[in-house]
Protein backbone atom coordinates (compact mmCIF):
# COMPACT_ATOMS: atom_id res chain seq x y z
CA UNK A 1 0.00 0.00 0.00
CA UNK A 2 2.83 2.40 0.90
CA UNK A 3 4.43 2.12 -2.54
CA UNK A 4 1.09 2.95 -4.23
CA UNK A 5 0.69 6.03 -2.04
CA UNK A 6 4.18 7.19 -3.01
CA UNK A 7 3.41 6.62 -6.70
CA UNK A 8 0.25 8.72 -6.44
CA UNK A 9 2.16 11.48 -4.67
CA UNK A 10 4.87 11.46 -7.32
CA UNK A 11 2.24 11.76 -10.07
CA UNK A 12 0.63 14.69 -8.26
CA UNK A 13 3.98 16.47 -8.00
CA UNK A 14 4.70 16.14 -11.69
CA UNK A 15 1.23 17.36 -12.60
CA UNK A 16 1.12 20.30 -10.19
CA UNK A 17 3.48 22.52 -12.18
CA UNK A 18 4.16 24.92 -9.30
CA UNK A 19 7.70 26.30 -9.22
CA UNK A 20 9.68 28.70 -7.08
CA UNK A 21 10.34 32.09 -8.69
CA UNK A 22 13.91 32.48 -9.86
CA UNK A 23 14.49 28.87 -10.81
CA UNK A 24 12.84 27.79 -14.07
CA UNK A 25 11.30 24.35 -14.12
CA UNK A 26 13.38 21.68 -15.77
CA UNK A 27 12.23 18.37 -17.14
CA UNK A 28 13.37 15.14 -15.56
CA UNK A 29 15.79 14.65 -18.44
CA UNK A 30 17.36 18.10 -18.04
CA UNK A 31 21.10 17.82 -18.62
CA UNK A 32 21.88 21.51 -18.89
CA UNK A 33 25.35 22.33 -17.62
CA UNK A 34 26.68 25.68 -16.52
CA UNK A 35 23.69 27.67 -17.77
CA UNK A 36 21.25 29.96 -16.01
CA UNK A 37 18.52 27.37 -16.54
CA UNK A 38 20.23 24.71 -14.50
CA UNK A 39 18.72 24.18 -11.09
CA UNK A 40 21.15 24.13 -8.16
CA UNK A 41 22.92 21.08 -6.90
CA UNK A 42 22.29 20.43 -3.20
CA UNK A 43 24.81 18.79 -0.86
CA UNK A 44 24.00 18.13 2.79
CA UNK A 45 27.03 17.20 4.93
CA UNK A 46 26.12 15.83 8.35
CA UNK A 47 28.46 15.11 11.23
CA UNK A 48 27.50 12.62 13.93
CA UNK A 49 27.74 13.33 17.68
CA UNK A 50 30.22 16.13 17.09
CA UNK A 51 30.75 18.48 20.02
CA UNK A 52 29.60 22.04 19.40
CA UNK A 53 33.12 23.17 20.22
CA UNK A 54 34.88 20.65 17.94
CA UNK A 55 34.64 23.21 15.13
CA UNK A 56 37.58 25.61 15.28
CA UNK A 57 35.28 28.51 14.44
CA UNK A 58 33.48 27.86 17.72
CA UNK A 59 36.64 27.57 19.78
CA UNK A 60 37.70 23.99 19.07
CA UNK A 61 41.18 23.40 20.47
CA UNK A 62 41.93 19.84 19.38
CA UNK A 63 42.54 20.53 15.70
CA UNK A 64 41.93 23.12 13.02
CA UNK A 65 38.87 22.59 10.81
CA UNK A 66 39.70 24.83 7.84
CA UNK A 67 37.42 23.10 5.33
CA UNK A 68 34.34 23.10 7.56
CA UNK A 69 35.05 26.70 8.55
CA UNK A 70 35.45 27.67 4.89
CA UNK A 71 31.74 26.98 4.26
CA UNK A 72 30.87 29.75 6.71
CA UNK A 73 33.53 32.06 5.30
CA UNK A 74 32.28 31.57 1.73
CA UNK A 75 28.65 31.68 2.76
CA UNK A 76 26.52 32.04 5.87
CA UNK A 77 26.83 31.06 9.52
CA UNK A 78 23.61 30.37 11.44
CA UNK A 79 24.03 31.27 15.10
CA UNK A 80 20.71 29.89 16.38
CA UNK A 81 20.37 26.56 14.59
CA UNK A 82 18.61 23.54 16.08
CA UNK A 83 17.91 19.87 15.43
CA UNK A 84 14.58 18.28 16.35
CA UNK A 85 15.93 15.65 18.74
CA UNK A 86 19.13 15.15 20.78
CA UNK A 87 19.76 11.63 19.41
CA UNK A 88 20.60 10.30 15.97
CA UNK A 89 17.64 8.50 14.42
CA UNK A 90 14.77 10.86 15.26
CA UNK A 91 16.97 13.85 14.37
CA UNK A 92 17.46 12.40 10.90
CA UNK A 93 13.70 12.02 10.50
CA UNK A 94 13.31 15.76 11.00
CA UNK A 95 16.14 16.46 8.56
CA UNK A 96 14.84 14.30 5.71
CA UNK A 97 11.09 14.81 6.12
CA UNK A 98 10.79 18.43 7.24
CA UNK A 99 8.37 17.20 9.91
CA UNK A 100 8.71 16.72 13.64
CA UNK A 101 9.43 13.05 14.20
CA UNK A 102 6.62 13.19 16.78
CA UNK A 103 4.11 13.54 13.88
CA UNK A 104 5.34 10.18 12.55
CA UNK A 105 6.02 8.17 15.71
CA UNK A 106 9.76 7.69 15.11
CA UNK A 107 10.81 9.23 18.42
CA UNK A 108 13.58 6.95 19.74
CA UNK A 109 16.46 4.87 18.45
CA UNK A 110 15.98 1.12 18.28
CA UNK A 111 18.22 -0.02 21.13
CA UNK A 112 20.06 -3.36 21.35
CA UNK A 113 16.92 -5.32 20.43
CA UNK A 114 15.59 -4.01 17.12
CA UNK A 115 11.76 -3.78 17.10
CA UNK A 116 10.14 -5.56 14.13
CA UNK A 117 8.59 -2.29 12.91
CA UNK A 118 11.69 -0.13 13.34
CA UNK A 119 12.10 2.38 10.53
CA UNK A 120 10.33 5.13 8.66
CA UNK A 121 6.85 4.02 7.57
CA UNK A 122 6.65 3.65 3.80
CA UNK A 123 3.83 6.20 3.70
CA UNK A 124 6.23 8.98 4.75
CA UNK A 125 7.68 11.09 1.93
CA UNK A 126 11.37 12.03 2.17
CA UNK A 127 12.88 15.06 0.46
CA UNK A 128 14.99 12.65 -1.60
CA UNK A 129 11.80 11.23 -3.13
CA UNK A 130 10.41 14.65 -3.97
CA UNK A 131 13.69 15.75 -5.57
CA UNK A 132 13.98 12.50 -7.52
CA UNK A 133 10.44 12.99 -8.83
CA UNK A 134 11.52 16.49 -9.93
CA UNK A 135 14.37 15.12 -12.06
CA UNK A 136 17.27 15.30 -9.62
CA UNK A 137 19.88 12.58 -9.39
CA UNK A 138 19.86 11.52 -5.75
CA UNK A 139 22.69 9.97 -3.80
CA UNK A 140 23.41 9.09 -0.21
CA UNK A 141 26.80 8.24 1.27
CA UNK A 142 27.13 7.34 4.95
CA UNK A 143 24.96 6.39 7.91
CA UNK A 144 21.25 5.63 7.42
CA UNK A 145 19.77 4.57 10.80
CA UNK A 146 16.17 4.79 9.55
CA UNK A 147 15.26 1.17 8.88
CA UNK A 148 16.57 -2.20 7.75
CA UNK A 149 13.68 -3.92 6.01
CA UNK A 150 12.45 -3.79 2.42
CA UNK A 151 10.82 -0.47 1.68
CA UNK A 152 12.75 1.28 4.46
CA UNK A 153 16.30 1.32 3.05
CA UNK A 154 17.80 4.25 1.09
CA UNK A 155 17.23 2.80 -2.38
CA UNK A 156 13.54 2.45 -1.49
CA UNK A 157 13.36 5.96 -0.06
CA UNK A 158 14.24 8.07 -3.06
CA UNK A 159 17.99 7.57 -3.36
CA UNK A 160 19.23 6.41 -6.77
CA UNK A 161 22.60 5.55 -5.24
CA UNK A 162 23.57 4.48 -1.73
CA UNK A 163 26.93 3.67 -0.20
CA UNK A 164 27.19 3.22 3.53
CA UNK A 165 25.70 1.35 6.46
CA UNK A 166 22.21 0.95 7.87
CA UNK A 167 23.08 0.85 11.57
CA UNK A 168 23.53 3.74 13.98
CA UNK A 169 27.30 3.28 14.19
CA UNK A 170 30.08 1.45 12.40
CA UNK A 171 33.66 0.36 12.91
CA UNK A 172 36.08 2.65 11.05
CA UNK A 173 38.76 0.05 10.28
CA UNK A 174 39.13 -1.17 6.68
CA UNK A 175 37.23 -4.35 5.93
CA UNK A 176 35.56 -4.64 9.34
CA UNK A 177 31.82 -5.37 9.15
CA UNK A 178 30.67 -4.37 12.61
CA UNK A 179 27.81 -4.12 13.52
CA UNK A 180 26.77 -4.87 9.93
CA UNK A 181 27.99 -4.73 6.33
CA UNK A 182 28.88 -1.75 4.19
CA UNK A 183 26.51 -1.66 1.22
CA UNK A 184 26.73 -0.27 -2.28
CA UNK A 185 23.07 0.01 -3.09
CA UNK A 186 21.87 -3.44 -1.98
CA UNK A 187 25.16 -5.33 -2.36
CA UNK A 188 27.69 -5.92 0.40
CA UNK A 189 31.18 -4.54 -0.23
CA UNK A 190 34.50 -4.55 1.62
CA UNK A 191 36.13 -1.26 2.50
CA UNK A 192 39.87 -0.82 1.92
CA UNK A 193 40.38 2.49 3.73
CA UNK A 194 39.56 4.21 7.00
CA UNK A 195 35.79 4.60 6.72
CA UNK A 196 35.65 8.42 6.70
CA UNK A 197 38.06 8.43 3.75
CA UNK A 198 36.07 5.75 1.96
CA UNK A 199 32.89 7.80 2.34
CA UNK A 200 34.68 10.86 0.95
CA UNK A 201 35.78 8.81 -2.09
CA UNK A 202 32.21 7.78 -2.79
CA UNK A 203 30.87 11.31 -2.40
CA UNK A 204 33.49 12.64 -4.83
CA UNK A 205 32.69 9.89 -7.31
CA UNK A 206 29.00 10.77 -7.19
CA UNK A 207 29.76 14.45 -7.86
CA UNK A 208 32.02 13.57 -10.77
CA UNK A 209 29.42 11.24 -12.26
CA UNK A 210 26.67 13.88 -12.23
CA UNK A 211 28.27 16.98 -13.69
CA UNK A 212 25.57 17.18 -16.36
CA UNK A 213 22.47 16.84 -14.16
CA UNK A 214 21.25 18.62 -11.01
CA UNK A 215 21.77 16.37 -8.03
CA UNK A 216 20.98 16.01 -4.34
CA UNK A 217 23.80 14.40 -2.37
CA UNK A 218 23.22 13.54 1.29
CA UNK A 219 26.45 12.71 3.15
CA UNK A 220 25.75 11.72 6.76
CA UNK A 221 29.22 10.80 8.03
CA UNK A 222 29.32 8.45 11.01
CA UNK A 223 32.23 10.51 12.36
CA UNK A 224 32.75 11.34 15.13
CA UNK A 225 30.33 8.83 16.67
CA UNK A 226 31.96 6.00 18.61
CA UNK A 227 33.85 3.78 18.54
CA UNK A 228 36.76 6.18 18.95
CA UNK A 229 39.13 4.94 16.25
CA UNK A 230 41.72 6.65 14.09
CA UNK A 231 44.44 5.54 11.70
CA UNK A 232 48.00 5.30 12.98
CA UNK A 233 49.30 7.88 10.52
CA UNK A 234 46.68 10.42 11.56
CA UNK A 235 47.28 9.79 15.25
CA UNK A 236 50.96 10.68 14.68
CA UNK A 237 49.87 14.20 13.72
CA UNK A 238 48.61 14.67 17.25
CA UNK A 239 51.38 12.98 19.20
CA UNK A 240 51.73 16.09 21.36
CA UNK A 241 48.27 15.43 22.87
CA UNK A 242 49.01 13.13 25.77
CA UNK A 243 45.46 12.13 26.64
CA UNK A 244 44.66 9.15 24.42
CA UNK A 245 40.96 9.92 24.15
CA UNK A 246 41.63 13.53 23.22
CA UNK A 247 44.29 12.51 20.70
CA UNK A 248 41.94 10.03 19.01
CA UNK A 249 39.12 12.55 18.90
CA UNK A 250 41.44 15.16 17.36
CA UNK A 251 42.39 12.66 14.67
CA UNK A 252 38.76 11.81 13.96
CA UNK A 253 37.76 15.47 13.65
CA UNK A 254 40.77 16.02 11.38
CA UNK A 255 39.67 13.14 9.13
CA UNK A 256 36.13 14.54 9.01
CA UNK A 257 37.39 17.97 8.01
CA UNK A 258 39.63 16.48 5.33
CA UNK A 259 36.66 14.56 3.93
CA UNK A 260 34.59 17.75 3.81
CA UNK A 261 37.47 19.44 2.00
CA UNK A 262 37.57 16.72 -0.64
CA UNK A 263 33.85 17.15 -1.31
CA UNK A 264 34.23 20.92 -1.64
CA UNK A 265 37.18 20.52 -4.00
CA UNK A 266 35.22 18.09 -6.17
CA UNK A 267 32.41 20.62 -6.49
CA UNK A 268 34.88 23.29 -7.62
CA UNK A 269 36.51 20.92 -10.10
CA UNK A 270 33.11 20.07 -11.56
CA UNK A 271 32.56 23.69 -12.59
CA UNK A 272 29.35 23.85 -10.53
CA UNK A 273 30.64 25.63 -7.44
CA UNK A 274 28.62 28.84 -7.98
CA UNK A 275 25.38 26.93 -8.39
CA UNK A 276 25.74 24.39 -5.59
CA UNK A 277 24.15 24.79 -2.17
CA UNK A 278 26.40 23.11 0.40
CA UNK A 279 25.28 22.73 4.01
CA UNK A 280 27.28 21.46 6.96
CA UNK A 281 25.68 20.68 10.31
CA UNK A 282 25.52 18.06 13.07
CA UNK A 283 22.80 15.56 14.03
CA UNK A 284 22.82 16.41 17.75
CA UNK A 285 25.15 17.65 20.44
CA UNK A 286 28.28 15.88 21.57
CA UNK A 287 28.35 13.31 24.33
CA UNK A 288 28.56 15.76 27.23
CA UNK A 289 31.22 14.96 29.80
CA UNK A 290 32.73 12.10 27.81
CA UNK A 291 34.81 14.04 25.29
CA UNK A 292 37.68 16.42 25.90
CA UNK A 293 36.06 19.52 24.44
CA UNK A 294 32.39 18.99 25.47
CA UNK A 295 29.95 21.52 24.00
CA UNK A 296 31.66 24.78 24.76
CA UNK A 297 29.50 27.17 26.78
CA UNK A 298 26.35 25.15 26.15
CA UNK A 299 24.74 23.13 28.91
CA UNK A 300 24.42 19.37 28.55
CA UNK A 301 24.90 17.26 25.47
CA UNK A 302 23.56 14.33 23.53
CA UNK A 303 20.27 12.91 24.89
CA UNK A 304 19.42 16.20 26.63
CA UNK A 305 17.12 19.02 25.53
CA UNK A 306 19.35 21.68 27.03
CA UNK A 307 21.25 23.69 24.40
CA UNK A 308 24.22 21.32 24.34
CA UNK A 309 22.00 18.54 23.03
CA UNK A 310 19.98 20.37 20.37
CA UNK A 311 21.85 23.50 19.23
CA UNK A 312 24.25 22.71 16.39
CA UNK A 313 26.80 24.42 14.14
CA UNK A 314 25.25 25.19 10.77
CA UNK A 315 27.01 26.70 7.74
CA UNK A 316 25.63 27.23 4.22
CA UNK A 317 27.41 28.23 1.04
CA UNK A 318 25.84 29.01 -2.33
CA UNK A 319 28.01 31.63 -4.05
CA UNK A 320 25.34 32.53 -6.59
CA UNK A 321 22.80 33.38 -3.90
CA UNK A 322 24.39 33.75 -0.43
CA UNK A 323 26.89 36.56 0.30
CA UNK A 324 30.24 35.39 1.65
CA UNK A 325 30.89 35.95 5.34
CA UNK A 326 27.24 36.58 6.21
CA UNK A 327 25.49 35.62 9.45
CA UNK A 328 21.89 34.79 10.23
CA UNK A 329 20.99 35.17 13.90
CA UNK A 330 17.31 34.26 13.97
CA UNK A 331 16.14 30.82 15.02
CA UNK A 332 16.23 28.12 12.34
CA UNK A 333 15.80 24.35 12.38
CA UNK A 334 16.86 21.32 10.39
CA UNK A 335 13.11 21.05 9.74
CA UNK A 336 13.75 23.80 7.21
CA UNK A 337 16.07 21.75 5.00
CA UNK A 338 13.38 19.80 3.11
CA UNK A 339 11.12 22.75 2.21
CA UNK A 340 14.16 24.89 1.32
CA UNK A 341 15.52 22.20 -0.99
CA UNK A 342 12.13 21.72 -2.62
CA UNK A 343 11.83 25.45 -3.25
CA UNK A 344 15.38 25.81 -4.54
CA UNK A 345 14.79 22.93 -6.94
CA UNK A 346 11.76 24.71 -8.39
CA UNK A 347 9.33 21.99 -7.49
CA UNK A 348 6.62 21.39 -4.90
CA UNK A 349 5.56 18.77 -2.41
CA UNK A 350 2.32 17.57 -0.88
CA UNK A 351 3.98 17.17 2.53
CA UNK A 352 2.64 19.34 5.36
CA UNK A 353 6.05 20.60 6.44
CA UNK A 354 6.73 21.85 9.96
CA UNK A 355 9.75 23.67 8.54
CA UNK A 356 9.73 26.34 5.86
CA UNK A 357 11.76 27.69 2.96
CA UNK A 358 14.58 29.75 4.49
CA UNK A 359 15.84 31.32 1.27
CA UNK A 360 13.50 34.35 1.31
CA UNK A 361 14.57 35.06 4.89
CA UNK A 362 18.31 34.74 4.44
CA UNK A 363 18.33 36.70 1.18
CA UNK A 364 16.29 39.56 2.67
CA UNK A 365 13.18 39.10 0.54
CA UNK A 366 11.13 38.25 3.60
CA UNK A 367 11.36 39.85 7.02
CA UNK A 368 10.45 38.49 10.42
CA UNK A 369 11.30 35.30 12.24
CA UNK A 370 11.13 31.99 10.36
CA UNK A 371 9.86 30.28 13.50
CA UNK A 372 7.52 31.67 16.11
CA UNK A 373 8.28 28.64 18.29
CA UNK A 374 10.21 25.37 18.22
CA UNK A 375 9.34 22.30 20.32
CA UNK A 376 11.11 19.21 21.63
CA UNK A 377 9.70 16.02 23.13
CA UNK A 378 12.47 13.57 23.91
CA UNK A 379 10.83 10.28 24.82
CA UNK A 380 13.42 8.92 27.21
CA UNK A 381 13.75 8.14 30.89
CA UNK A 382 13.22 10.69 32.23
CA UNK A 383 10.99 12.13 29.53
CA UNK A 384 12.18 15.62 28.54
CA UNK A 385 10.31 18.54 27.02
CA UNK A 386 11.37 21.97 25.77
CA UNK A 387 10.04 24.93 23.85
CA UNK A 388 11.82 27.99 22.50
CA UNK A 389 9.84 31.18 21.82
CA UNK A 390 11.88 34.22 20.91
CA UNK A 391 14.69 34.53 23.44
CA UNK A 392 12.79 32.46 26.00
CA UNK A 393 13.25 28.74 26.47
CA UNK A 394 11.36 26.47 28.86
CA UNK A 395 12.67 23.03 29.81
CA UNK A 396 11.02 20.23 31.77
CA UNK A 397 13.87 17.77 32.47
CA UNK A 398 11.50 15.02 33.70
CA UNK A 399 7.76 14.37 33.85
CA UNK A 400 7.72 14.89 37.61
CA UNK A 401 10.03 17.94 37.53
CA UNK A 402 9.07 21.59 37.43
CA UNK A 403 9.46 23.57 34.25
CA UNK A 404 12.60 25.73 34.09
CA UNK A 405 12.89 29.04 32.27
CA UNK A 406 15.91 30.64 30.60
CA UNK A 407 16.56 33.77 28.58
CA UNK A 408 18.98 32.56 25.93
CA UNK A 409 19.91 36.05 24.77
CA UNK A 410 21.36 36.71 28.21
CA UNK A 411 22.20 33.19 29.36
CA UNK A 412 23.02 30.78 26.54
CA UNK A 413 24.54 28.39 29.08
CA UNK A 414 21.17 28.00 30.84
CA UNK A 415 22.66 28.67 34.25
CA UNK A 416 19.94 30.89 35.76
CA UNK A 417 16.42 29.47 36.08
CA UNK A 418 13.94 32.38 35.94
CA UNK A 419 10.79 30.30 36.44
CA UNK A 420 9.97 31.75 39.86
CA UNK A 421 10.53 35.29 38.58
CA UNK A 422 8.39 34.79 35.45
CA UNK A 423 5.56 32.38 36.37
CA UNK A 424 3.29 33.79 33.65
CA UNK A 425 5.90 33.08 30.98
CA UNK A 426 6.28 29.49 32.18
CA UNK A 427 2.51 28.96 32.05
CA UNK A 428 2.42 30.43 28.53
CA UNK A 429 5.20 28.20 27.19
CA UNK A 430 3.88 25.07 28.89
CA UNK A 431 0.44 25.75 27.39
CA UNK A 432 2.02 26.22 23.95
CA UNK A 433 3.89 22.92 24.29
CA UNK A 434 0.71 21.07 25.29
CA UNK A 435 -1.17 22.54 22.32
CA UNK A 436 1.61 21.47 19.95
CA UNK A 437 1.70 17.98 21.43
CA UNK A 438 -1.97 17.40 20.61
CA UNK A 439 -1.03 16.93 16.93
CA UNK A 440 1.57 14.25 17.69
CA UNK A 441 1.08 10.49 17.52
CA UNK A 442 1.98 7.64 19.82
CA UNK A 443 5.51 6.23 19.43
CA UNK A 444 5.74 3.34 16.97
CA UNK A 445 8.15 1.65 19.41
CA UNK A 446 10.15 2.49 22.53
CA UNK A 447 13.82 1.62 22.99
CA UNK A 448 13.85 -1.27 25.46
CA UNK A 449 16.56 0.51 27.45
CA UNK A 450 14.14 3.38 28.08
CA UNK A 451 11.56 0.96 29.46
CA UNK A 452 14.22 -0.56 31.71
CA UNK A 453 15.28 2.86 32.99
CA UNK A 454 11.67 3.84 33.65
CA UNK A 455 11.11 0.63 35.65
CA UNK A 456 14.25 1.29 37.69
CA UNK A 457 13.17 4.87 38.40
CA UNK A 458 9.74 3.68 39.50
CA UNK A 459 11.30 1.05 41.79
CA UNK A 460 13.52 3.67 43.44
CA UNK A 461 10.49 5.82 44.21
Amino acid sequence: MGSWIKLLRATALLCAGVFWPGFPAAAATDTTSGTAARRPNIILLLADDMDYADVARYGGKLTATPHIDSIAKRGMEFTNAYVTCPVCGPSRVGILTGQYQDRIGFVTNHGPKIPPNFGLPTTVTLVSESLKDAGYATGMVGKWHLGFDAGMVPNDQGFDYFFGHLHGWHDYRPGVEEPGPILRNREQVKTSKYLTRELADEAVNFINAHREQPYFLYVPFNAVHGPLQASKETLKRFAAIKNQRARTMAAMVYELDEAVGRVLEAVKASGQDENTLVIFTNDNGGVGGQKPSANGKLRGGKAMVYEGGIRVPMFWQWPARIPAGSRYQKVVSTLDFAPTFIAAAGTTSSVAYDGLDLLPFITGRREGNPHHELFWNFVDAPNQKAVRKGDWKAVQPADDASWELYNLAQDVGETRDLAKEKPEKIRELERDWQNWNQSNVEPLWIDVRILQKRAAMKARK
